[in-house]
């Protein structure tokens, strides 16, 4: 996975107590690019779909909803009719039939909780859930419903659908050849810190598999259902409790000009940097506005960009011109692109920080433990502040 590096100054080391880490290959001056890594499961929020672009998740909206959208599934929208065309080609075939097959899940709270009722009858028969101290109906729908709501689970749909798709694209026209595009093994070599799961997450793992691989198929679909496809990517609950798990220590939030959190992300790339409550690093954070005063200027900008993005053009197969649309829209998504804080000596470890470093002790140390399983022993920590 060190390939995804490219030509950025990163070396990477692993020893037992560290685990992987990453250090600057030489001395790298305050602003400098540090790395800019493409992603491997992204997707936007349930909440925020209207708000943010489908295509490069680079562009949002203070409006209802952004001027484009598909009206067969309505669960994509764009900011430009560049984004619109240049992602329709993977969203129509390997998206919208399935956004629609999630649609399925039930919006109103009694039928919602009816299918967690379901769910919870299929658990209690389960001897894996039974043999993690699961007991009636009443305490699965607790677990359940104690960390889920609809709009929990439309989200995490949306992401899992996104990184099956990418397998899929994956198994049918091989890996990318270029080696700053993250692959499914690339994904599954980063942490997951399984081990730091208690027995109630993993009955609520176990339900949000049942969930997801008893959706039901939309009629007409001529690809694979999504029940199908989540099955085939994730044969058994471990391995789905594995990629959750890996985008819940790894992830990044796809943040708008509002400190608003409209999507998350896997940048592979970027797990080689460690936490620290005093980053040497900082992460870009650009998304543009759509509908505001500069709207005009920004358009011209999105459509300079996929000038840039247009592949060399050439006669060739079906199935070549097929995965060349379909590598154009993946490459459409915004990357995570890191700068130098400060000075960084060679040799010194590459930090991000995970939480607010402006946050008390207790509380960043709290929310570390909380979502990513460990305690901070960073020097801003060491020293009580």
């Amino acid at each position: 996975m060190t390939s995804l590096l490219g030509p950025f100054p990163i070396q990477v080391f692993s020893d037992q107590q560290s685990g992987r880490y990453a250090v600057a290959s030489k001395d790298i001056p305050a602003g400098s690019l540090v790395l800019r890594g493409k992603a491997f499961g992204i997707a936007t929020t349930h909440t925020c779909r209207k708000e943010c672009c489908s295509a490069c998740f680079n562009a949002y909206t203070l409006t209802s909803s952004l001027p484009f959208s598909c009206p067969t599934c309505s669960s994509v929208y764009y900011c430009s009719q560049s984004c619109l065309q240049s992602h329709s080609p993977l969203h129509t075939q390997y998206e919208c039939p399935r956004f629609k097959e999630l649609n399925s899940i039930p919006s109103s709270t009694s039928a919602f909780d009816k299918l967690l009722a379901s769910i919870d009858k299929t658990l209690e028969s389960d001897p894996r859930t039974v043999s993690l101290g699961a007991g009636t109906t009443n305490d699965l729908s607790s677990l359940m419903e104690s960390c889920y709501d609809r709009n929990d689970i439309m989200s995490m749909a949306r992401w899992i659908l996104n990184f099956c798709i990418r397998v899929e694209i994956e198994c049918e026209f091989g890996p990318r050849p270029e080696d700053d595009v993250p692959s499914h093994k690339d994904y599954l070599e980063l942490v997951p810190n399984d081990e730091c799961l208690s027995p109630a997450e993993r009955i609520q793992f176990h339900g949000l598999y049942h969930l997801f691989a008893g959706i039901k198929k939309e009629k007409g679909n001529m690809r694979k259902p999504f029940s199908q496809l989540f099955q085939e990517v994730f044969p058994s609950v471990q391995e789905f409790v594995t990629v959750i798990n890996i985008r819940q220590c790894n992830g990044f939030g796809l943040w708008d000009g509002e400190a608003e959190c409209m999507g998350n992300a896997v940048y592979p790339a970027a797990s080689f940097f460690n936490h620290s409550c005093e980053k040497n690093l900082e992460r870009e954070l650009g998304m543009r506005r759509v509908g505001g005063d500069d709207s005009g200027a920004d358009v011209g900008v999105i459509v300079e960009s996929l000038d840039s993005l247009q592949l060399e053009e050439s006669i060739g197969s079906e199935e070549e011109r097929k995965k060349r649309e379909i590598w154009k829209a993946l490459d459409l998504q915004v990357g995570n692109v890191l700068y130098a804080k400060r000075d960084i000596k060679k040799g010194e470890w590459l930090t991000h920080s995970y939480v607010d470093g402006d946050l008390e002790r207790e509380i960043r140390r709290k929310g570390l433990k909380d979502v990513y399983y460990f305690d901070c022993r960073c020097e801003k920590c060491e020293r009580g502040e």
